[in-house]
């Protein structure tokens, strides 16, 4: 696990908080108070003047990330890249907690799942989710059968060679062909980060596509490169992106 810096440390927890205001805003799941969920991970008796402040940055974390349905392996690598260790119960006892409190955060991932195996299943169908922000189909294309991904801001994520496969436990997963890669498993929650990193690049390409037609405001934005920056216009989010909660943010 590399050892990363205090300012990237602070970086990569920016970048946190950017990816769980989309993925609420997205997936319309309420969130809880990252204090609540801190105080329950650890005991139900703990008070906010109690709880350690690697406590509270496990509970602002699960608050955030967890609503890609990463399990406790996933949690414990990303919490120590900030510098936050734990013991394997503590995170499972964190991605127990953060599930129990967010059934709508967790069904939006599965219904992201579900998806992927319906149009893998039947070729040429199409499903709409997250009130119609996300439409997932599969189309032929040269002779090919792709899957797209189409996200808020039009973009469509092409995955190719969707087909499911059964595995050594007797289970279906969704594999995908890639021209670097070759063929990959993905699933609703990964198929969701990647809809969050679109938004986001998004974002950053109509805000530099702005920048020259009149003086913009300069904000952080979760980017592939740590080293970019977007720009967004002084009129706001566009239409695609309204109601994100990016206060407080700039």
């Amino acid at each position: 696990m590399p050892n990363l810096k205090k300012d990237q440390i602070e970086h990569q927890k920016w970048k946190d908080t950017c990816q769980g205001r989309i993925i609420y805003w997205l997936t319309g799941a309420n969130r809880t108070d990252c204090l609540t969920l801190a105080r329950i991970i650890r005991d139900k008796q703990a008070s906010e003047h109690n709880l350690t402040a690697n406590e509270m940055q496990l509970g602002i974390t699960c608050s955030d990330v967890l609503g890609l349905g990463w399990g406790p392996s996933r949690l414990q690598d990303h919490m120590e890249l900030l510098g936050v260790k734990g013991t394997q119960r503590v995170f499972e006892r964190s991605v127990d907690t953060y599930r129990r409190l967010h059934p709508a955060a967790v069904k939006a991932y599965q219904d992201l799942d579900l998806a992927l195996r319906a149009v893998c299943r039947t070729y040429g169908t199409e499903v709409k989710l997250f009130n119609n922000k996300v439409h997932v189909k599969t189309l032929q294309v040269a002779g090919t059968w792709v899957m797209t991904v189409r996200t808020p801001s039009g973009h469509s994520l092409i995955y190719e060679s969707p087909r499911l496969v059964r595995n050594d436990a007797g289970k279906e997963d969704v594999m995908v062909s890639g021209w670097a890669s070759g063929s990959s498993k993905t699933w609703g929650g990964k198929v969701l980060e990647d809809v969050v990193w679109d938004i986001f690049r998004a974002l950053n390409e109509i805000g530099i596509l702005r920048a020259s037609e009149a003086p913009a405001r300069r904000v952080q934005v979760l980017s592939p490169s740590e080293a970019e920056t977007a720009w967004l216009p002084p009129a706001g989010l566009p239409e695609w992106a309204a109601g994100l909660p990016l206060e407080g943010l700039t």
